[in-house]
């Protein structure tokens, strides 16, 4: 015999779709994945009465109805509810229905075991209502409510029937439900709340670890700064000391005092620096910073070195923001110590100190080799460079010069608020 082919290749489509239907049905919100023990032990005190009752009326049914089916219903009724948290639908549909099948089939007399049987259905619209989704619960709860409804009914007289217990029977289902709803709810928002606890927590962490990395980074930056320089002109110094200690002992002598003298000024930046990092006392000195009327000793140091080194100032000098006073002071000083390390042979650097309406520029220019031609990867000098003035919105360029040599020009924005120096307000004071 031929297999039906067209059978077996439709049924794991249709498996498939009964097996999404049972999943929606009786998956509940995940906050449970087995029966916990106080639904467990719940389940047994509310089935006691019921046991109870049934077993001291003789496990008989009333006349006419089938005697065989009372204790597999009890267990049908009241099992489930152990599982009223994992499977809320569920439990819900088959205890309904299970209890909707004990009163149509007459199973007992409603003064005994049928008096505690309702309130198995009432836990579990409580859990469907409280643990399982609003859609599959609202329609699990009026199937339900409708069989169960339909089958007390048909089992009560005339007289027994009126429309006060109609109302008050569906009014205290209704209250169960709202209850479970708001629980269902106020779980949903601490879950929310929870969520957005520990998002902003992550948040503030990520906050802190940028800012770590950025101070780290400014850090390194200055260090960079401090000791390239201060190396860079000691060598030089060095060099001509040793050029001229046989011949001038004198000069010998002021190379090494220069060298001793940018070495003390070197080490009390980098003890300044690590005390500010050390400092827990709040108020502390945290901005011991050099600005551009530090610029002429720069200069005076270099060319006390032998650097050739000159500066102007153009334009009418004024008060600036403390971070673009230090910014441009250490442009120049990088670009310098550039010249002292790359550009060999100079016979002129010029360092020129521009005042503008609106910006403040530093040009740094000499007559050295001009820039490598190898296409290396930019020292840390530039990268830093272009970090603090990227910092100020400003612009730097950096390249050779037409005639030969290197020049550097940084161009930082002076924020709007300086024209109040320009119209006769001290830097610093605020009007009413």
């Amino acid at each position: 015999m031929t297999p039906d082919t067209t059978a077996s290749d439709s049924a794991p489509s249709d498996a498939g779709v009964v097996r999404r239907a049972i999943d929606r049905m009786t998956v509940g919100d995940g906050t449970f994945d087995r029966p916990p023990p106080s639904d467990i032990l719940l389940a047994v005190v509310l089935s006691l009465p019921a046991v109870v009752s049934y077993a001291l009326e003789g496990g008989g049914p009333a006349e006419g109805s089938a005697p065989w089916v009372g204790w597999p219903l009890l267990a049908l009724i009241f099992v489930p509810l152990a599982w009223r948290r994992v499977t809320p639908s569920l439990t819900i549909s088959v205890t309904g229905l299970s209890t909707a099948a004990w009163f149509l089939l007459g199973t007992t007399d409603p003064s005994g075991a049928s008096a505690v049987v309702p309130t198995a259905v009432m836990v579990a619209m409580y859990s469907v209502a409280a643990y399982g989704s609003r859609f599959d619960g609202v329609v699990s709860m009026l199937i339900t409510q409708f069989f169960v409804a339909v089958s007390i009914l048909s089992v009560m007289s005339s007289d027994d029937v009126s429309v006060y217990n109609l109302v008050v029977n569906v009014l205290l289902f209704l209250g169960i439900w709202a209850l479970g709803d708001r629980t269902r709810v106020r779980r949903d928002l601490v879950e929310q709340l929870t969520a957005r606890a520990q998002q902003a927590e992550e948040s503030r962490e990520l906050a802190s670890d940028l800012a770590v990395a950025d101070e780290r980074t400014r850090i390194a930056r200055e260090l960079h700064d401090v000791i390239a320089h201060t190396v860079s002109v000691v060598v030089v110094q060095a060099g001509a000391g040793r050029r001229v200690a046989a011949n001038d002992p004198a000069g010998a002598e002021a190379a090494l005092a220069s060298i001793e003298s940018i070495g003390r000024e070197a080490l009390s930046d980098l003890r300044r620096m690590v005390g500010v990092l050390r400092d827990e006392v709040p108020g502390g000195d945290l901005t011991p910073q050099p600005t551009l009327a530090d610029v002429p000793d720069l200069v005076d140091r270099l060319a006390a070195a032998g650097l050739p080194v000159t500066l102007r100032f153009d334009g009418e000098q004024r008060a600036l923001p403390p971070g673009i006073e230090v910014t441009a002071y250490r442009i120049v000083q990088e670009a310098l110590t550039n010249v002292l390390r790359h550009a060999g042979v100079v016979r002129a650097v010029e360092v020129t100190v521009g005042h503008t309406g609106d910006a403040v520029t530093v040009t740094v220019v000499d007559d050295g080799r001009g820039p490598a031609t190898d296409g290396g990867v930019p020292g840390s000098g530039l990268v830093g460079m272009r970090e603090r003035v990227g910092l100020y919105d400003g612009a730097l360029e950096v390249g050779g010069r037409p005639g030969g040599g290197y020049r550097v020009r940084a161009t930082l924005p002076v924020p709007t608020a300086s024209a109040d120096e320009r119209a006769g307000v001290p830097a610093g004071e605020v009007g009413p």
